[in-house]
């Protein structure tokens, strides 16, 4: 079996918080784990298997990211799960960027930055600057 990455994986908790764009998809308004995904994950007749995801951030408010965070990078670091590494969500417009990123660069389960694009905090064109 070849094994594959799952390059876009999102989990949420909705005991722990609820993405504000949560409530306006109902039949999304419940709680996704990793468990729900492995139960999922299957393999192909074609000979390839998924076995590891990509925890990609799910739009939480922006209080909310750092508890979200803390907890998939923490998750990652355990290495007691399919989880291969994360991609968090900051504003790169915001003017301290930088700051709001800093407790997460030197973290190995980093994989990349998400600035979301489809929403109205993100004005038109921002992926062109």
């Amino acid at each position: 079996m070849l094994p594959i990455i799952d390059a876009h994986l999102h989990l949420w908790n909705t005991a722990d918080f609820v993405p504000p764009w949560l409530p306006e998809a109902p039949s999304l308004l419940r709680t996704f784990t990793l468990d729900d995904w492995l139960a999922s994950a299957g393999s192909s007749d074609g000979g390839w298997q998924l076995a590891r995801a990509i925890y990609v951030e799910i739009d939480a408010a922006p209080e909310d990211r750092p508890r979200e965070n803390r907890q998939i990078l923490g998750r990652i670091r355990k290495g007691d799960s399919p989880l291969a590494g994360a991609v968090i969500a900051a504003d790169l417009l915001a003017r301290d960027v930088r700051g709001e990123l800093a407790p997460w660069l030197g973290d190995p389960g980093l994989k990349g930055i998400r600035h979301v694009l489809h929403t109205p905090a993100s004005p038109a064109g921002t992926c062109l600057k």
